[in-house]
């Protein structure tokens, strides 16, 4: 039997290298924090996937760090089948 579920994954890991590029330097975790004034130790959990929890003000922070305004580009959303063994 094949199940659907939907999963999320924060692309800020994405957003840092497309910024990267755009403005051709390298942007740290320290640069983020400096201008968003959020810790380095959560930017870096949302850049690796690991954060636990999302707060509203810290995505619209991030968001307006990348210049992105759509949710819709700051989540990526994958639909993930998988097969249960009856």
């Amino acid at each position: 039997m094949t199940t659907k579920k939907m999963a999320t994954r924060v692309r800020v890991i994405d957003l840092i290298q497309e910024k990267e590029k755009r403005e051709g330097g390298r942007i740290k975790y320290a640069d983020i924090e400096k201008a968003t004034n959020i810790s380095r130790s959560v930017v870096r959990a949302y850049a690796l996937g690991k954060q636990t929890r999302f707060d509203a003000h810290t995505v619209d922070r991030l968001m307006k760090y990348f210049g992105i305004t759509s949710y819709d580009l700051f989540f990526e959303k994958k639909v993930i089948d998988s097969t249960e063994k009856t």
